[in-house]
C-alpha cells in the first residue's frame, strides 16, 4: 500500500472524485479528492473520506461501497467540512463506486453554469475521451497535453468541449457523468 500523504489546506471550493472498487477500496482519485483527503489508493473509500480534515456527519461506514453495488442505488447526503455544506454523491457505475463531493453553491446542475444541453445522447470524440481517461486519473490540463502530445490550451479545449456536450459545470461532475455513460470503466 502506499503511503498517505495529508494536504496542508483547502481551498474555498474544494470538490473531488474517488473510485472505488467493488471492495471499496480506492483505485483512483482526482487531484481536487487528494487535496481534500491526501494520496488514499487501496484504502477504503470510507477511511479516505473520514480522513478529510474538518469533517462532519459523514455517512461512511465499512459496509457502504458493498451496500451500494447490491442496492444499485446512488445516495446524496450532505457534510460539513470546516463548517460549510458540501454534498457527497456516491453511485455505483459497471461494478465500481465514483463519489463526487463538492460544496452545495456550486451543484453540477446544467441549469445554472449555461452549459447548453440536448435531448439527444451526445458522443465524445476519441480524443475528448483520452482526455477523460487522463482527467479521471487526476491529471490536469498540462499533464494531459504532455502525455497526448498535445498544447494545454487544446486540452482545456477538449475538457471545456465534453463540459459543454455532456451539459455539467466543474470536471468532478465530468467524470462522474463518463463514467454513468460508460466512457470510462
Amino acid at each position: 500500500m502506499k503511503s498517505r500523504r495529508r494536504p496542508k489546506g483547502l481551498g474555498d471550493h474544494a470538490c473531488g472524485v474517488c473510485i472505488s472498487s467493488v471492495r471499496g477500496s480506492v483505485v483512483g482519485q482526482s487531484a481536487g479528492n487528494r487535496k481534500l483527503a491526501g494520496t488514499g489508493y487501496e484504502l477504503p473509500c470510507w477511511r479516505l473520506h473520514m480522513s478529510i480534515e474538518g469533517i462532519s456527519e459523514l455517512p461512511c461506514h465499512q459496509e457502504c461501497a458493498q451496500g451500494l453495488l447490491r442496492s444499485g442505488k446512488e445516495t446524496t447526503s450532505e457534510v460539513m467540512i470546516h463548517g460549510r455544506t458540501h454534498r457527497l454523491c456516491c453511485m455505483p457505475v459497471a461494478g465500481k463506486i465514483i463519489s463526487v463531493l463538492f460544496p452545495v453553491d456550486s451543484q453540477l446542475q446544467a441549469s445554472n453554469t449555461g452549459a447548453q444541453t440536448t435531448t439527444d445522447d451526445p458522443h465524445l470524440t476519441p480524443r475528448e475521451i483520452d482526455v477523460l481517461h487522463l482527467l479521471a486519473q487526476g491529471h490536469a490540463a498540462p499533464a494531459i497535453a504532455e502525455q497526448l502530445g498535445i498544447g494545454s490550451s487544446t486540452a482545456r479545449a477538449h475538457v471545456e468541449n465534453m463540459r459543454r456536450k455532456l451539459g455539467v459545470k466543474t470536471q468532478a461532475a465530468l467524470v462522474a457523468v463518463g463514467f454513468r455513460r460508460g466512457y470510462l470503466h
